[in-house]
């Protein structure tokens, strides 16, 4: 059965003979279907009941829906794929609702009252630029994906033209920082030195041996000792050698009861001795080359703070 054939005039009960009685009928016509219900024809095509809406089937009527307040139920569908629009250019609803939107943005001049701009123009959207890069003034936020930044991948070794990565142990890696630094985290001031044996933090070291420093011995003038963690590394492209600390504080291989403040010697085989100040001489003032920073009464060879002069 068509739609029209459900309904007849209220006026005389006549029925309908075809869709044109729905579309050429006045503003204010009353149909009856043939449940009992009663529609009227209003000046948008539309035919109003509470319960229920039927459309008008001419184009330019059908834009419009006379339904403030109303709710649909089920599912709203067009009479054809992709040729159907709701609002227009010109006539566009103030807001719509809902959870999700599937479908192509064939505008986003606008987003949330934002226009769009390819340059860091503060309150836009940021929009991608000829050349599908994006610019920013600074990007807050987390990089779930940083292996290439500006067409340079990451590295945690000191690999040209690569970004720099920390490592596992939260280092990073450079052949050259240029820059200032303020601060060191370790106490003492290093030069690498080739050595004729591989010698233990601490060990007291002179100029001489078969390389250029060798363990200290009575005598000998000693420059430092083995650092264990130097603060500044200099000449530290020589190929080989240990670091020597020059200056600052480090510890010391010491032989004999030392007691803070005491000057130090070189001794036997890479150690130290106090030098008492009561019987200190001028000879043996010349080889001073640290200040103990600790006492001990222990006789035996030890480890103790002192500082290098």
């Amino acid at each position: 059965m068509a739609l029209y054939e459900e309904f007849t005039f209220k006026s005389n009960g006549a029925a309908l003979t075809s869709m044109d009685d729905f579309i050429g009928a006045t503003t204010g016509t009353q149909f009856e279907k043939n449940t009992g219900e009663l529609y009227t024809k209003t000046a948008n095509g539309v035919f109003d009941k509470v319960t229920r809406k039927y459309f008008s089937q001419i184009e330019s009527d059908a834009k419009y829906v006379d339904a403030a307040g109303d709710t649909f139920t089920g599912t709203m569908m067009p009479n054809a794929n992709n040729t159907l629009m709701i609002g227009s250019d010109t006539v566009r609803f103030n807001t719509i609702f809902a959870t999700t939107f599937n479908g192509k943005a064939t505008d986003s001049a606008l987003l949330n009252g934002y226009g769009d701009s390819t340059s860091s123009t503060a309150n836009s959207i940021a929009r991608r630029d000829a050349s599908g890069n994006l610019t920013a003034g600074t990007f807050n936020g987390t990089s779930t994906n940083s292996s290439q930044l500006n067409g340079y991948t990451q590295s945690v070794y000191a690999t040209a033209n690569t970004i720099a990565l920390r490592d596992a142990y939260g280092n990073l890696n450079a052949v050259l920082f240029q820059g200032t630094a303020t601060s060191a985290q370790f106490a003492d001031l290093a030069e690498k030195y080739l050595t004729d044996s591989e010698y233990a933090v601490g060990t007291v070291v002179a100029v001489g041996g078969e390389q250029e420093v060798t363990a200290a011995q009575p005598g000998d003038l000693a420059i430092g000792v083995i650092s264990e963690n130097p603060a500044y590394m200099m000449n530290s492209a020589l190929e080989g050698g240990q670091y020597v600390a020059l200056k600052g504080r480090v510890p010391v291989w010491v032989v004999g009861e030392v007691n803070k403040g005491d000057r130090l010697i070189a001794t036997s085989n890479g150690t130290a001795r106090a030098l008492s100040k009561s019987a200190e001489s001028l000879l043996d003032a010349q080889y001073v080359f640290a200040v103990s920073l600790e006492s001990s009464n222990n006789a035996s060879e030890k480890l103790i703070e002192a500082v290098i002069l």
